[in-house]
């Protein structure tokens, strides 16, 4: 999947980004011209290691790209949470993608798989499956 989310060959693409607490974590995608910025993936630079393209940015992109420039140098807490609330706010205004939330984990299996167990988060695991007929 990820390799046709990365050629741009996609309708749809559902995925996970993760739960980590601050943003600048998962800035590779948030931050437009960030390498898992699937939805907008012209803004991406033109050779590895050289700016994204801040030419075709909107005026809303432009303005998340220079915040999290700005809240990456930032020690200050509150100065940081500043900037992300002003970003989240932005994002929701512009939506260019539409996140699904999930609190929890489902696990659904069919009866005739054998050998998996589901772990404690309801993760469906196995070592290998066997298919019964």
């Amino acid at each position: 999947m990820l390799s046709t989310a990365l050629s741009g060959n996609f309708e749809l693409v559902l995925s996970t980004f993760g739960d980590q607490p601050d943003p600048q974590l998962r800035k590779d995608i948030w931050q437009p011209g960030g390498a898992l910025h699937y939805w907008r993936r012209s803004l991406q630079p033109a050779q590895e290691g050289t700016a994204p393209n801040l030419a075709a940015m909107t005026a809303s992109e432009r303005r998340i790209y220079d915040i999290f420039a700005q809240a990456e140098a930032l020690g200050n807490q509150a100065q940081r949470k500043t900037l992300y609330n002003e970003w989240q706010q932005l994002f929701a205004k512009n939506l260019p993608v539409i996140l699904i939330v999930k609190p929890d984990s489902v696990a659904a299996f069919q009866a005739r798989i054998g050998n998996y167990y589901v772990k404690d988060n309801a993760v469906i695991s196995s070592n290998y499956t066997v298919f019964e007929k």
